[in-house]
């Protein structure tokens, strides 16, 4: 089953912080999860689409996006709870969503 996973990170002054001293961490553990198909696609959610070549870091992340692959709803959720971002209090899980969806373009490439 496909899933669109959206999470926003909390909200309160040590947010980005916390992201931040994590993060390579949680690229390092999504390697494996990509080449094993769990994560088809995913990135960060961006707190705008502003793009400026005298200040490139005016965007700041605010969360997390990805589409996953997995054998049921729990099994994607138990996975994303094990995510460093989960367990390092970086996403608010409260209002995290896992959207089931399919492919509309089959084999199109």
């Amino acid at each position: 089953m496909r899933f669109i996973f959206l999470a926003y990170d909390h909200t309160d002054p040590g947010a980005l912080d916390r992201r931040l001293a994590v993060r390579q961490e949680h690229l390092k553990e999504a390697v494996p999860d990509k080449r094993n198909g769990f994560i088809i696609e995913g990135g960060a959610i961006l707190d705008n689409h502003t793009v400026s070549i005298t200040t490139p870091d005016s965007k700041k992340m605010i969360g997390s996006s990805m589409l996953i692959e997995a054998e049921s709803e729990q099994a994607a959720w138990d996975r994303l709870r094990r995510d460093i971002y989960c367990t390092g209090n970086v996403w608010n899980m409260e209002k995290a969503t896992l959207i089931p969806v399919i492919n509309g373009f089959g084999d199109v490439k």
